[in-house]
């Protein structure tokens, strides 16, 4: 939801739909007037803006009160997961590269491989140690260190599959898969603290 109580849900077909909170009621959609086919929706990210990452390569940065495409932040592959903090935005790539980006001047600052082609599902900023954890399709977690400078500062490969989602609260960071587990790491020694396997169905969201 934004300031402006509103549910934002994003498509497979690359559509937005846009819905009141306070009575429910439909509001609008929105599509990206930049592209013919914007492509599935990934993730959306609420902080001022509303970022949207799609398979049509690229973050767009919508203005939630004017209800248009404020920038675009133009990939050459799928962007699977967005994040921001700070000031800068966090993308990560079906082929397993992170990006930083500049979100002021729309400049991508900074670029990470990954020499195994793991593709990137979900990420999480811990802004407490300015540390990006990125969740793979392998189930591996890397963890980068945002500042002074974007570098890879170690990983943690305790899920076992596909990670679809991760969250940092308190000290903690919260992770789920497609294995059906709930993942506990603690953030700053990123050693794993539980698992919790209560769930007779697949996590998408935490």
């Amino acid at each position: 939801s934004t300031g402006s109580k509103e549910v934002w849900v994003g498509t497979q077909s690359g559509v937005i739909h846009v819905i009141s909170a306070t009575n429910r009621r439909y509001m609008c959609e929105l599509v990206d007037p930049n592209v013919q086919h914007g492509g599935e929706i990934h993730q959306m990210v609420f902080d001022q803006y509303v970022f949207v990452a799609t398979q049509g390569c690229r973050v767009v940065q919508w203005d939630p009160l004017t209800k248009e495409v404020n920038k675009s932040f133009v990939h050459e592959i799928p962007v699977f997961a967005a994040v921001t903090c700070q000031g800068l935005l966090f993308s990560g790539l079906a082929d397993g590269t992170v990006k930083t980006w500049e979100i002021a001047t729309g400049t991508c600052i900074a670029t990470a491989t990954h020499v195994e082609n793991n593709a990137v599902t979900c990420a999480a900023v811990d802004t407490d140690r300015h540390h990006l954890w990125v969740g793979r399709a392998s189930g591996e977690v890397s963890i980068f260190r945002t500042a002074p400078e974007f570098s890879e500062i170690g990983s943690v490969r305790d899920a076992k599959g596909r990670l679809t989602s991760l969250v940092y609260a308190g000290g903690k960071v919260l992770g789920a898969g497609l294995d059906r587990t709930m993942y506990v790491w603690h953030a700053e020694t990123c050693n794993i603290l539980g698992r919790h396997h209560d769930h007779n169905a697949l996590i998408f969201f935490i």
